[in-house]
């Protein structure tokens, strides 16, 4: 379904049943709630995208490597996790919560990572970097 992730990703960080809870809103069986998961993964998605554009990476991003988006693929994982278990809107006890919010902010970490080039991703640019100086008259 998605550009980076699919469900399987999502259930291999926060494991499949936590995200059948998560997903289905009206508590009322273990099933997962597909359309739920996929809007989860579309939002995480857009939300990278959205950091990304108009940066020097093109988006959506697209790997020069095999495993070169590894860590955007955790990080899309982690914020429909985060999306899921948030937009439930359930009362969790403080220490669950907290743990959920770390991956939002772990995410969200890892991206300004790249977009303040303390990190570089292995992705396709926006446009050719010159390889001379460039004067500006």
């Amino acid at each position: 379904m998605g550009t980076y992730i699919n469900k399987a990703n999502v259930e291999a960080l926060f494991g499949t049943d936590n995200v059948a809870k998560w997903s289905n809103l009206d508590n009322d069986d273990a099933q997962t709630n597909e359309a739920r998961v996929d809007d989860a993964i579309s939002f995480a998605e857009a939300l990278i995208d959205d950091r990304f554009r108009g940066g020097k990476y093109a988006v959506p991003l697209v790997g020069n490597s095999t495993n070169a988006l590894q860590t955007i693929k955790n990080v899309a994982a982690q914020l429909a996790g985060w999306w899921l278990y948030r937009s439930r809107g359930l009362r969790d006890d403080e220490t669950e919560a907290d743990k959920m919010a770390t991956h939002e902010a772990d995410a969200n970490e890892i991206i300004d990572g790249y977009l303040s080039g303390r990190m570089k991703l292995d992705a396709g640019l926006t446009k050719t970097q010159p390889t001379a100086p460039v004067v500006v008259l």
